[in-house]
């Protein structure tokens, strides 16, 4: 009895079987991903996080500085007089012209620096003692002939006014807007008005060896519109953390600064303060 090969066919059948297992193996492990690319394509589907400034604005509230200081004349500036002289006899005389004189001040100032959009410009006004050296020159026009003696008229105010001005306090507002920082110092350029007005009274002997005196009025007068340059260094001194960066609450400000206008006004100034910020 003859049997039919059955091996031959089931070992067709098994080989077939193990080439569409391993074909099915491959096609599913083509379908997985790759290990980290789920991860991968969640992290690409996250928002992007914030970008920081930068810098942040240390002072953007309102500040007030209170600043004291001196200034003085680099030239001597020209200022107008107006003299009376009452003679003996009862004769008026009248002078008026233009002289220069050196001179030097005492300071003290307010500054007001708004917040927001206007936070790079500064108000402020100075408050001045002091006045340029006006005794130094007879208040007469030079090359004038008079009926009195002028070296007379001098010596006598030179005598009242040497040790105290004739000047009296000076107000002087100015505005400034911030160029930029330089070495860590806040450079501002802007515009001052300066005015000052002042006066000698009294008496003199009006020619050598008169017994009797003459009277002397002089009104004197100093202005200018002067093109104002300030550097300014602000130093904290509070690191109180309030819920969030650091903000300087009050500190102190040192300036430094130049005058250039009218009149033959040279002048630097320096002052320092405290500062508030609100």
């Amino acid at each position: 009895m003859v049997f039919p090969d059955y091996n031959l066919n089931v070992g067709r059948f098994g080989t077939l079987r193990v080439v569409v297992y391993l074909a099915a193996c491959g096609l599913f492990a083509v379908s997985l991903p790759a290990p980290g690319a789920d991860a991968a394509a969640t992290e690409d589907r996250r928002e992007p996080k914030p970008v920081k400034p930068p810098h942040e604005a240390v002072d953007q509230g309102f500040r007030m500085s209170f600043i004291v200081g001196i200034s003085g004349q680099v030239m001597p500036a020209r200022y107008s007089y107006s003299t009376r002289i009452d003679l003996p006899d009862g004769q008026q005389l009248n002078y008026s012209d233009t002289q220069t004189a050196p001179g030097g001040f005492a300071l003290a100032g307010l500054q007001l620096t708004p917040p927001g959009a206007f936070r790079r410009f500064t108000a402020g006004i100075n408050f001045g003692a002091g006045g340029l050296a006006s005794w130094l020159k007879a208040p007469v026009p030079s090359g004038v002939p008079t009926q009195f003696s002028q070296d007379s008229l001098l010596l006598a105010i030179q005598r009242r006014y040497i040790f105290r001005s004739g000047w009296h306090p000076s107000i002087s507002p100015y505005i400034e807007h911030e160029l930029g920082n330089f070495l860590g110092n806040r450079c501002r350029i802007g515009y001052q008005y300066w005015r000052q007005s002042g006066g000698y009274q009294g008496t003199f002997i009006p020619n050598e060896g008169s017994r009797a005196l003459a009277a002397y009025d002089v009104r004197l007068r100093h202005s200018a519109h002067l093109v104002r340059f300030s550097i300014n260094s602000l130093t904290d001194l509070d690191d109180t953390q309030l819920n969030g960066p650091r903000k300087q609450r009050y500190g102190l400000i040192q300036q430094v600064g130049v005058l250039v206008g009218t009149n033959r006004t040279l002048a630097v100034f320096w002052g320092v303060g405290p500062f508030w910020n609100f």
